[in-house]
């Protein structure tokens, strides 16, 4: 379980978007945001209309998914408590959402509309830098997943990929998942089948334990050996 500040958000470094903040200029971004709670299925933002303010989720989860041409839903990520997203606010030119981002749970964010948050980031430098950075970071692991899809076998990847997803839940070399094997697919570049094989092989090792829309990882360890490539796969 994530560490709690003072005010109500994970401290650093889970809460990028305040480090190296001081407590003054925190407070004041904390004022100056709208508090937005939303139900499960309910939307923050939606594909294709224009960037009108930064958010920070504060409570809950989110997920981050994009309509294709056919009208197929894409899951790109999930977005955990300390997170933020729509940084293209602080552009001056007009920018457009690339994916949605819909409510999985009840949840509840900060919102600062692209006014507010560009007169913040004017004059705190910090606050820049840490936006520069949240989105340097989510290109980074764009890359590598980009990079695996290219050069690396599905097993590997795919244990990347749970841990990056079980991270805000993991616990004692444990984590869990609340995703089906469809939303695993499209986010590890695979088909249904693929994934289906892969985790029934690591439920027969006791490595995972999985039902509809749950998965318990039981070994951090097993699975971190596997996405390093150092365990034979199935």
């Amino acid at each position: 379980m994530s560490t709690m500040s003072a005010h109500g958000l994970p401290r650093e470094p889970f809460c990028q978007l305040f480090r190296n903040l001081d407590e003054v200029t925190v407070a004041s971004l904390r004022k100056a945001a709208r508090c937005r709670q939303l139900l499960p299925g309910e939307i923050f933002c939606r594909q294709g209309e224009t960037v009108a303010s930064l958010y920070l989720l504060k409570a809950g989860l989110a997920k981050a998914s994009g309509t294709t041409a056919s009208g197929n839903e894409v899951l790109l990520d999930w977005i955990y408590p300390g997170d933020a997203f729509g940084m293209e606010a602080l552009l001056s030119s007009p920018m457009n959402h690339v994916w949605s981002i819909r409510a999985d749970e009840a949840s509840e964010a900060l919102e600062w509309d692209k006014t507010t948050i560009g007169r913040f980031a004017a004059c705190c430098p910090h606050l820049y830098d840490n936006i520069l950075g949240i989105i340097l970071r989510g290109d980074h692991q764009l890359q590598e997943r980009f990079t695996g899809l290219a050069t690396e076998r599905v097993e590997p990847r795919l244990a990347r990929l749970t841990l990056h997803l079980s991270r805000s839940s993991t616990n004692r070399g444990s984590g869990e998942l609340h995703i089906s094997d469809e939303e695993l697919a499209q986010m590890a570049g695979t088909n249904l089948f693929t994934v289906n094989r892969v985790l029934n092989h690591w439920r027969r090792l006791g490595h995972v334990e999985k039902s509809r829309r749950r998965l318990i990882v039981l070994h951090i360890d097993k699975l971190s050996a596997i996405a390093e490539g150092s365990a034979p796969g199935p």
